[in-house]
C-alpha cells in the first residue's frame, strides 16, 4: 500500500504531463512536448496539488536526447565545427562571465550556486552526466561513419515530456511564498543574461557569417539537453549548438574553482599613512 500511494503522485505528474502536451500539440505550439509538462506540473504543485516526476526521468531524458544529439555529428559536420574552435572557447567564456556579472546582481543566488558548485567539485561529480555520457558515445561513432540507428520521434517526444517534468516539478507553492525575493531576483537575472546573450550572439554572428538564431541558441543562458533539444526541434544547428554548451560547461567545471579563490581572496594589506 505504501508503494502504491508513492506511485499517485508520480501517475498524476505524468498524466498531467500528457495531457498538457497533447494541448499544446494542438495548439501548434513550440515545444509542445516539453514546455507543455513544464507549465502544468510547474502551475499544478503550486496550486498544492500532489503530482511529483517520474524519479530517474530526467537522467532517462538527458539519455535519450544525448544519443540523439550525438548522431548528428556526421564527418562533414564536425570538419565544419572543428574550424571554430576558437569561437566555442569564446562563447564559453563570454557564458561564464556573463554569469559571474549577473550574479552580483543576486548577491543570495550567487553564494547559493557557489556552494553548491564547490560541493560537486568536492565530491567529483559531474553534472549533465548523462548527456555529456552519451554524447561521449555517440558523437565518435558517428564521426567515424559507424551506422546507427536514428532516434524514433516518439522516443523523443517521451524524453522530452519527462524533461519537462522534471523541470516543472521544481517548482512549488511554499518555495515561491518563502523566497518572493529571490525569486524575482532570478527572473531579472536571466532576462539580463538572455538580453547581453543576444547581443554578443547577433554580433559573432555577423562577424562569422552563422544564422544569428543559431547563434543565439548557442549562447543562451540553459542546461545542454534543454538548449540542445530546443535547437533540434527548431532546425536551428544542433552540432553547433551542442558544442556550444558542452564547451561551456566543460571550461565551467575547470574554471569555477580558480575564479572563486581567486575573487574571493583577501586583498593585500595597505601599509599605514605615516
Amino acid at each position: 500500500m505504501t508503494t502504491l500511494r508513492a506511485l499517485v503522485p508520480v501517475c498524476g505528474g505524468l498524466a498531467v504531463s500528457l495531457a498538457a502536451a497533447l494541448a499544446c500539440v494542438g495548439l501548434h505550439t513550440p515545444l509542445p512536448w516539453m514546455i507543455g509538462p513544464l507549465l502544468a506540473v510547474a502551475v499544478t504543485r503550486v496550486a498544492g496539488w500532489p503530482v511529483d516526476a517520474l524519479p530517474g526521468g530526467r537522467q532517462a531524458a538527458q539519455w535519450i536526447i544525448g544519443t540523439a544529439l550525438g548522431l548528428y555529428f556526421s564527418p562533414l559536420v564536425a570538419q565544419r565545427v572543428s574550424g571554430f574552435v576558437w569561437l566555442l572557447v569564446l562563447g564559453a567564456l563570454f557564458a561564464i562571465a556573463v554569469g559571474y556579472l549577473c550574479g552580483y546582481f543576486a548577491l543570495a543566488a550567487l553564494l547559493s550556486l557557489t556552494a553548491a558548485a564547490g560541493l560537486l567539485l568536492t565530491r567529483r561529480k559531474v553534472p549533465n552526466a548523462f548527456v555529456l555520457g552519451a554524447l561521449l558515445i555517440t558523437i565518435p561513432l558517428t564521426i567515424a561513419g559507424v551506422s546507427t540507428s536514428a532516434m524514433p520521434r516518439v522516443l523523443l517526444n517521451g524524453a522530452q515530456l519527462l524533461l519537462g517534468c522534471a523541470l516543472g516539478s521544481r517548482f512549488n507553492r511554499s518555495f515561491l511564498a518563502r523566497a518572493p525575493r529571490f525569486v524575482a531576483a532570478v527572473v531579472v537575472t536571466v532576462a539580463v543574461a538572455m538580453g547581453v546573450s543576444v547581443l554578443f550572439a547577433l554580433t559573432m554572428a555577423r562577424l562569422t557569417g552563422i544564422h544569428p538564431a543559431t547563434f543565439i541558441l548557442a549562447t543562451a543562458p540553459g542546461g545542454i539537453a534543454e538548449m540542445a533539444v530546443t535547437a533540434q526541434i527548431l532546425g536551428l544547428g544542433v552540432p553547433m549548438a551542442t558544442s556550444f554548451h558542452v564547451t561551456r560547461v566543460i571550461l565551467l567545471l575547470a574554471c569555477t574553482g580558480p575564479l572563486f579563490a581567486l575573487v574571493s581572496a583577501p586583498l593585500p594589506a595597505r601599509p599605514d599613512a605615516t
